[in-house]
């Protein structure tokens, strides 16, 4: 076992960053908002974590940041969720501790889809499923495929 602890240190400081991750799956949303203008709605979450100074955490902290929130969200309704939430981890090794956890529990039981993402391809792939399930639910109600938000902004949105 400890030979697998120290194989994963030595190697740890070639895999990207938790906010490499995060950033490149960003650009990735920002490159497909003219297909998906939904994304326009989408925003990440900062947390004080590792890296964080303790001023800037009490600051967040004082602000209603909360420990186990996931990093991104797409507050957008699909396929029988209200929004997506994303969970940004280092590696497979990486696993969400035990507040983390039971904060997702308690996000998919108020209706939200919840996934823990180790790469930005990876969340890319859950963030275009979920929104082409938007797009099929939208288009079998009978709405157009342009139903969410137009580029122009919310004031052309149409009900769904």
């Amino acid at each position: 076992m400890r030979k697998a602890h120290a194989h994963y240190q030595v190697h740890r400081a070639l895999l990207p960053t938790e906010h490499q991750i995060q950033c490149a799956f960003v650009e990735l949303c920002r490159l497909h908002e003219t297909r998906y203008p939904a994304l326009a709605l989408a925003y990440a979450i900062p947390n004080a974590g590792a890296g964080g100074s303790r001023g800037q955490a009490g600051k967040m902290k004082a602000e209603g940041t909360r420990p186990g929130i996931p990093d991104w969200c797409l507050p957008v309704a699909s396929n029988g969720h209200i929004g997506l939430y994303i969970e940004f981890k280092r590696n497979k090794f990486t696993r969400p501790l035990q507040h983390q956890r039971s904060l997702h529990s308690r996000l998919r039981l108020a209706g939200h889809q919840v996934e823990v993402c180790w790469d930005a391809e990876q969340a890319w792939q859950i963030v275009r499923t979920y929104l082409l399930a938007q797009e099929a639910t939208a288009i079998r109600a009978g709405n157009l495929v342009k139903f969410m938000f137009s580029t122009r902004g919310l004031d052309n949105a149409l009900p769904l």
